[in-house]
């Protein structure tokens, strides 16, 4: 009868929400991505806004610390689905505009579990696929020129991803780069959406097919530009930041980023012996900020990156001088040498940061009312 009926469909809906249950539980970690360099007023409802702009956040965990309540600038970001996390990935680099420098996302160490094996069937097909003769493979390889010469490999394979899988990168020159796609048709959407964009090189970048070459796919082929044990040098996170988002965009993404990279020359050389007390130059611009509590903002945020190097004393934001200094006295001169060499020709809010070293015996005669007698 009726009764049946109902008890029938409440069963059947039970199941379905406990089997979806499941599948959420199972996929957790995967679907979840971690987030750090985050400035101290950052909120978790800002981060579900950002994160938001390329697929539903079902959750956002800030970790706090248990006596302060402060979160401690990282946080796990869960997302609905799972085929937006790559998206997110995209989003490593970026500037939100409630920070002050770029963010960094991450997978969970579960999701990167799950891409490592991912990648080693990856890894299995392209040995079938690298025996392949040459026409195939080259109607998957892009030669990508003009771009700006100091990105490497792994740059470039992180921002061309959304256009399809990558079987490899290969950088030829400063500036070009051989990129074979898994499937001709990726390769064929990728070279007509990728031209015109500017890769920092203050050109259009050139995208073409590449012919077969001699000994294609043999790994003793003598072009290959080689990097260093550290990646080779990387670009600097604002403009890789902007690489990323026009390619995003292009790949159909949208809403990464909205800004435009910046080209400043390399800051000089760290110079000097080390000190105990540091003064870090171009961190802000006092003209330009609004913000009642901004030296507030930026003394947290200082205190807090330069902590991952060793015990602060003091630090003092000038709010006067234009050159928008930053004076920091640490406990040791090891902790001042780390976080010296660390900052020095750092971003920090789209400025590209300078680090002099001070004797303390200055530092300190000239804060001497902010800082307790020892």
């Amino acid at each position: 009868g009726g009764g049946e009926r109902e008890e029938y469909e409440e069963g059947r809906k039970k199941a379905a929400k406990e089997a979806g249950s499941e599948i959420d539980d199972l996929t957790k970690d995967q679907r979840t991505v971690f987030v750090s360099q985050l400035v101290m007023k950052a909120t978790e409802r800002q981060l579900k806004s950002f994160f938001g702009k390329v697929g539903r956040v079902k959750d956002v965990i800030m970790i706090r610390d248990k006596y302060t309540n402060r979160h401690k600038g990282f946080a796990y970001v869960e997302m609905a689905e799972l085929e937006t996390v790559p998206m997110c990935l995209m989003l490593n680099g970026t500037l939100p505009d409630f920070q002050k420098f770029p963010i960094l996302v991450k997978s969970s160490e579960a999701e990167k579990n799950f891409l490592a094996k991912q990648e080693a069937t990856a890894a299995e097909q392209e040995a079938a696929e690298r025996s392949l003769d040459a026409r195939p493979a080259a109607r998957r390889t892009l030669i990508v020129s003009n771009m700006h010469p100091e990105i490497t490999a792994e740059e470039l394979r992180t921002v061309l991803a959304p256009f399809g899988a990558i079987h490899d990168v290969e950088l030829a020159t400063p500036g070009e780069a051989y990129v074979t796609f898994a499937d001709a048709d990726d390769a064929s959407k990728a070279s007509s959406r990728i031209p015109g964009i500017e890769l920092g090189a203050d050109r259009p970048i050139a995208v073409r097919f590449a012919e077969p070459r001699p000994g294609e796919g043999s790994a003793t082929s003598d072009w290959r530009l080689d990097a260093d044990d550290s990646g080779g040098m990387a670009m600097n996170a604002q403009s890789r930041a902007a690489l990323m988002a026009q390619l995003g965009q292009r790949a159909g993404m949208g809403g990464a980023a909205a800004y435009q990279p910046v080209h400043k020359a390399a800051p000089p050389p760290l110079q000097g012996p080390p000190r105990q007390a540091v003064c870090m130059a171009n961190l802000f611009d006092p003209a330009t900020e609004t913000d009642p509590d901004w030296r507030d903002d930026i003394r947290a945020d200082v205190t807090a990156e330069c902590a991952k190097y060793g015990d602060l004393l003091h630090v003092h934001v000038d709010a006067v001088s234009p050159r928008g200094l930053v004076h920091c006295l640490f406990a040791d001169l090891d902790s001042a040498r780390k976080a010296a060499e660390n900052l020095h020709g750092r971003w920090f809010a789209g400025r590209a940061i300078t680090v002099a070293y001070v004797d303390p015996r200055a530092h300190r005669a000239q804060f001497a009312s902010e800082i307790p007698a020892a």
